[in-house]
């Protein structure tokens, strides 16, 4: 393996890091990363039910 192909690998793997710890955190606030007002499963998401709850409490 030369230098190259290391650096390369070492800045693939730091963004995968940063992508699965941003899913993570996301995750832990009840974020939805699909956008749920148009997703298919939006009825599965956390975020969309909490406001579906307030609205009808108005």
């Amino acid at each position: 393996m030369n230098l190259a192909t290391g650096i390369l690998g070492l800045i693939i793997f730091v963004i995968f890091v940063f992508i699965v710890r941003k899913m993570i955190i996301d995750k832990k606030n009840h974020k939805c990363s699909c956008g749920c007002s148009t997703c298919g499963i939006s009825g599965a998401c956390s975020s969309n039910k909490k406001t579906e709850k307030k609205k009808k409490e108005l």
